[in-house]
C-alpha cells in the first residue's frame, strides 16, 4: 500500500486562491461560484495526498529538473513539487490556464 503525502501551500499559492476568489466574487459578481471554484481546487489538491506523481511533469527548465507537476482543475492549473523522501507535496502556484504560465511561475 502506498503512503500518504503531506500537502503544503506556498505563500504564493495561498494568495493565488485568494485572488481567484476575489476575481470571481467581485469582478464577475458571482460569490457562490467563487466559493465553489476555490472549494473544487482545494478538494483536488487534497487528493494529491495519494499518488501525487500521477500528473505530468513540466517539460521545460528549470521546472522539469525540480520535478514540478501540473494538474488541471477547470480553467486553472495547479503546479506542485513532489518530495518522495519527505512524503510531501508543495503547492507552488495556482494560475488561470490562459495566462502566460512561464511568466507566472517565474514571479
Amino acid at each position: 500500500m502506498s503512503e500518504t503525502y503531506t500537502i503544503k501551500y506556498s505563500t504564493k499559492a495561498i494568495n493565488d486562491l485568494r485572488d481567484i476568489y476575489s476575481y470571481i466574487a467581485f469582478n464577475l459578481q458571482a460569490p457562490e461560484t467563487a466559493a465553489k471554484m476555490v472549494r473544487r481546487i482545494r478538494n483536488s489538491i487534497k487528493e494529491l495526498d495519494f499518488m501525487p506523481e500521477r500528473n505530468p511533469i513540466l517539460d521545460w527548465e528549470p521546472w522539469n529538473s525540480l520535478n514540478t507537476h501540473k494538474m488541471r482543475v477547470g480553467n486553472y492549473l495547479v503546479f506542485y513539487i513532489v518530495d518522495p523522501l519527505q512524503s510531501s507535496v508543495s503547492i507552488v502556484r495556482i494560475v488561470y490556464g490562459k495566462r502566460d504560465i512561464a511568466k507566472a511561475l517565474s514571479e
